[in-house]
């Protein structure tokens, strides 16, 4: 998955538990509409490609007798603030904001969400 991401242009800026936290358009924020248009496309993009890559991955688990692997994809595109957050004690860099916190929210209540913000950006492409 994390390929998936990267290979879009995304940036893993952490793994939770399961789940990966991707993030595009950084370390350097774009200000231009087609610029941004162009970090949702990569982001859908990559949610493809990871849907793609997990169907070929449980193939794999259902002739080894294995369940199925299943995931959740919550996606939201908005300002952030991206750098080094924290104290003295603990820094990490990171990305924090409403965007990123209505994405966490999509993921975790629907399991296969992409809200309006990344969809109206992208709606206009029959490509993807």
């Amino acid at each position: 998955m994390t390929e998936c991401i990267m290979n879009r242009g995304g940036v893993v800026d952490k793994y939770i538990g399961d789940a990966i936290m991707a993030v595009f358009g950084i370390p350097f924020g774009h200000t231009k509409d087609e610029d941004i248009r162009q970090d949702a496309i990569n982001a859908i993009a990559a949610c493809i490609d990871m849907h793609a890559s997990l169907a070929e991955l449980n193939k794999h688990l259902e002739i080894e007798g294995k369940p199925p692997i299943k995931f959740g994809i919550g996606l939201h595109t908005g300002q952030l603030v991206a750098g080094s957050v924290g104290g003295g004690k603990r820094l990490n860099y990171s990305v924090i904001g409403d965007a990123v916190n209505v994405a966490a929210r999509l993921e975790a209540m629907n399991k296969n969400v992409i809200s309006d913000s990344p969809y109206n950006l992208i709606a206009h492409r029959k490509d993807i």
